[in-house]
């Protein structure tokens, strides 16, 4: 089978374009010419630029690296390769002939998917034993040697992929000649974090981010039996976004437990050629870490939060902090599970409370007819102004952005005159009205008022009564820096994700069944009523005394896509089904915002269809920053 790289619609052998999406199967562009090679071609035959698929393949060393006590014998010599391919199934051609990278534990090389759009081994095995799925939930993370085929190594990462981007994909694995291998997504490229703390210019408060960064996954990795992965400086890197990441999960070795303080050393690497290496902060808390008055990681994270506190109020060197008294300090008598809670317990680790900046402001949007309708009632409209600085200590920008999406209704064709007529007429007031800073409250209800005022008065005009009355559902979101602020009446929708939260609905629909739930009644006796579905708010059927949007406002502390829909995308519970696996990529900058967009309105075709389609996502990445937010 030929899964189409883009919708992931599984096409026959010999199918020469995918039959859901209609994606090429045998081309693809040269991202460097644009001209069409082959998918398997290594270059582009125009321009010569590398086409290859790149993944990095990791070999293990020792024949078991999960048990607590080594067995006899598990040392293996390291592998040579007198063949062009890893695998016997000749699937992953080795890039170089040289050895590649060599650690105590693993041999890593760079291979080539010579095969991109067939599934993997690993997938082919997961879909025939679903039950390694329930496994790798119910264990900690130290598995047997081989599940179902599947070696250990590819169960830990299996087991930490929801961690994704600290996490690396895993493509791949199978075990050959009694060795583990895994093919894991290239990060070869991404900067090193020793050299992003050594080369760039940071405030100390920063540091201590970093600092942060690191210590966060401590308990994760140590519990599955992996904490040697912040151990190893040429691990720790960033990514395009600067979000921290690991390249590879390194093992815990068997006679030795990293701990803590092993942790701490490796962050005084990091910045052994930094200016911080001395900075009297950290110099204190490298003395109260050794003098053991921080004996753990919560307690670790509090130290940090309040110097981030004191250094953010008046920069003062701290004196030795005291713990005794410590009410967040863990018995070492504790049970493992309350020292290392479960996955997914909803803890929420304590972190270095740093203001934020906007570092880019990205969206895309469309619309579709869909299915059955014949003529298309959605509007949407976008405004973004985006100012650039940059000098030597790096770049910052400021950022406003107005996103608009409305579903009309009414008769022959009035719907999308008032859609349109809301739109553009929100658009004129934010223009008039939106200054230094992000509109309040009152400004912003002011203008929602004004355009179903607009709308109301064009059905006065024209006499129109009761259903022939035209009108619009609006949401709406306005983005000032980290500011944003969103409204909306009916039952058109905004959704927030973010790799912490996931997929959540933000806005609640104007509908007779939701104001009952309001009211006390039981969802199931609220959603019985036969006008359940009918909006209890829009904009132009009634005057100004029956429209009350709802309005809020949030402050973006993490990367955030906003996603604005009409019904067409969100009913049938679409987005809650289907929508977090479609967008959770899309927080990449290297991602395409536009491949998105034309996703949501494709699964939305696929699964509703009845209705006019229109999304708009909007793609909000941020930094630490102690410039205070000057705003337009």
């Amino acid at each position: 089978m030929l899964v189409c790289p883009e919708c992931q619609f599984e096409n026959a052998d010999d199918q020469e374009s995918c039959q859901e999406c209609g994606t090429s199967l045998t081309h693809k562009s040269c991202p460097e010419c644009g001209e069409l090679v082959s998918w398997n071609a290594d270059h582009c035959f125009s321009c010569g630029a590398f086409t290859g698929n790149i993944w990095r393949a990791i070999i293990a060393l020792q024949a078991d690296l999960h048990t607590q006590q080594p067995k006899a014998e598990t040392s293996l010599e390291i592998p040579s390769f007198s063949e062009d391919y890893l695998d016997p199934g000749e699937r992953y051609r080795l890039l170089n002939a040289d050895l590649g990278e060599l650690s105590s534990q693993f041999l890593a090389v760079k291979v080539i998917d010579s095969q991109p759009l067939q599934k993997s081994n690993l997938d082919l095995t997961l879909e025939k034993h679903p039950e390694i799925l329930a496994h790798i939930a119910e264990n900690a993370g130290k598995f047997a040697e081989v599940v179902q085929g599947i070696p250990s190594i590819a169960l830990s990462y299996l087991r930490l992929e929801e961690f994704y981007p600290l996490i690396p994909d895993v493509q791949d694995s199978w075990v050959m000649d009694n060795r583990q291998v895994v093919v894991l997504s290239d990060r070869s490229d991404f900067k090193l974090l020793s050299d992003l703390l050594s080369t760039e210019t940071f405030a100390i408060t920063e540091i201590l981010y970093w600092f942060d960064e690191i210590i966060k996954p401590w308990k994760l990795l140590f519990k599955v039996g992996c904490g040697q992965s912040l151990l190893e400086v040429s691990n720790l890197k960033v990514d395009e976004d600067e979000s921290f990441c690991l390249q590879q999960l390194y093992f815990d070795p068997f006679d030795h437990a990293p701990s803590l303080k092993d942790l701490v050393k490796t962050f005084e690497l990091l910045i052994a050629n930094s200016i911080y290496s001395q900075h009297p902060v950290i110099l204190q808390i490298f003395r109260d870490l050794e003098a053991e008055k921080i004996n753990t990681v919560d307690q670790l994270h509090t130290i940090l939060q309040e110097i981030a506190i004191q250094e953010q109020s008046s920069p003062a060197i701290p004196e030795s902090f005291d713990f005794e008294n410590d009410e967040q300090m863990i018995d070492d008598n504790q049970e493992l599970d309350q020292v290392f809670p479960p996955f997914n317990d909803g803890e929420d680790t304590p972190t270095v409370v740093l203001p934020m900046q906007i570092y880019s402001l990205t969206d895309a949007a469309a619309t579709d007819i869909g299915l059955q309708r014949s003529h298309n009632e959605d509007f949407f409209g976008i405004t973004t102004e985006i100012k650039k600085q940059a000098n030597t200590k790096g770049k910052s920008i400021k950022a406003r952005g107005l996103y608009i999406v409305c579903d009309g209704m009414g008769g022959h064709e009035a719907g999308e005159v008032a859609s349109a007529l809301a739109v553009e007429n929100l658009q004129n007031y934010f223009q008039e009205h939106w200054h230094d800073h992000l509109p309040d409250y009152d400004t912003i209800r002011n203008g929602i008022l004004l355009a179903n005022h607009r709308i109301y008065e064009v059905n006065k005009d024209n006499q129109s009564s009761g259903s022939g009355r035209m009108g619009t559902t609006m949401v709406m979101t306005l983005v000032q820096n980290t500011k944003v602020a969103i409204a909306h009446v009916g039952d058109s929708r905004i959704y927030r994700y973010t790799r912490k939260g996931g997929l959540e609905k933000i806005t609640s629909d104007h509908e007779v069944g939701q104001r009952e739930i309001l009211r006390g009644i039981e969802p199931e006796i609220a959603y019985a009523r036969p006008d359940a579905f009918q909006l209890t708010q829009a904009l132009g059927p009634r005057n100004n005394n029956f429209v009350e949007p709802d309005i809020n406002f949030l402050e973006i502390n993490e990367d955030t896509l906003f996603i604005l829909c009409s019904d067409g995308l969100s009913d049938n519970n679409l987005m809650e089904d289907y929508g977090q696996a479609e967008l959770s990529k899309f927080l990449s900058s290297t991602s395409n915002l536009d491949e998105g967009v034309l996703k949501l309105i494709d699964l939305a075709n696929e699964y509703n269809g009845h209705d006019n389609i229109t999304a708009i996502i909007v793609r909000i990445k941020v930094r630490p920053s102690l410039q205070e937010q000057i705003w337009f």
